[in-house]
């Protein structure tokens, strides 16, 4: 089998990289909501509401899990060391 022209392979990696960085731009989203949650949940409790420590056990298992797992090697993937992208490696 031969590999596909360049310019096919060009393309394909065009259409790869910007579906990489459509989910990391929906990423991002999630995690501002998720973050826009938190800071809603901090004012009930200020306010003297009890909240369920499972919410917190949730999101922070989101984070580390989620985030940490998938979200951040996908950045690693689509951008270069040297881009800024990310500041902190790990």
């Amino acid at each position: 089998m031969t590999s596909p022209p360049t310019s096919a392979r060009t393309h394909e990696k065009k259409k790869n990289r910007t579906q990489a960085l459509r989910i990391i731009s929906e990423d991002h989203s999630n995690m501002w909501r998720l973050a826009t949650t938190i800071d809603h949940v901090a004012g009930e409790i200020e306010d003297g509401a009890q909240v369920d420590p499972a919410f917190f056990n949730a999101v922070f298992d989101y984070i580390e899990q989620f985030v940490d797992r998938f979200h951040h090697p996908r950045e690693d993937d689509c951008a270069p060391p040297t881009s800024g992208c990310r500041t902190d490696p790990h």
